[in-house]
């Protein structure tokens, strides 16, 4: 993951306490990690690393605006964007990072920890599924296409599959009207 060596936190020659740190996610950000539509976005993101004897919290904020293209009229819009989480970091006789809940198990050689990949996921899990603009905000000319063409498909494969079960149900649709 070329990219993301400033998400790295070297905590072994961190001092005793709290620790902050302040980065920013832009394209480049999901281009490192391969995802097949990269946010256009400025997210300002601020990690809390607190150290301790045997153990670390880390506590990570982020917040900004995300470019993305709205799925009911494909013109660009911008999303506001915030979040955060908890999480524990503990150290564990295993080989490889393990998440389990909200603890973070590392390797007793690890001396540094990537918080790229869990903000990647964290970002993208909270991210809505579903982004329209107010109707009124939305392309006019472009949502008439939409109807145009999403009427005539319906309408040709009315005729070329009538099925009887569907009038019936229209039937009885049409009853609970009255």
């Amino acid at each position: 993951m070329k990219g993301l060596k400033d998400f790295c936190i070297p905590f072994s020659g961190l001092k005793l306490g709290d620790n902050i740190f302040q980065n920013k996610i832009d394209k480049s950000f999901f281009e490192a990690f391969n995802y097949s539509n990269p946010h256009d976005c400025n997210i300002n993101v601020s990690v809390n690393f607190k150290k301790e004897v045997h153990l670390m919290y880390i506590h990570l904020k982020y917040e900004g605006i995300t470019n993305i293209d709205c799925d009911r009229c494909l013109e660009k819009m911008q999303v506001e964007i915030q979040g955060g989480f908890k999480s524990v970091l503990k150290f564990d006789h295993i080989e490889d990072v393990i998440t389990k809940n909200e603890v973070i198990y590392l390797p007793y050689d690890c001396h540094e920890f990537n918080i790229a990949p869990v903000l990647y996921e964290h970002y993208l899990l909270n991210f809505p599924k579903r982004n329209i603009h107010p109707t009124e905000k939305c392309n006019v000319e472009q949502l008439n296409l939409v109807l145009k063409y999403t009427n005539n498909e319906t309408s040709n494969s009315d005729t070329n599959d009538h099925d009887p079960r569907w009038e019936a149900l229209k039937v009885l649709k049409n009853k609970n009207k009255k």
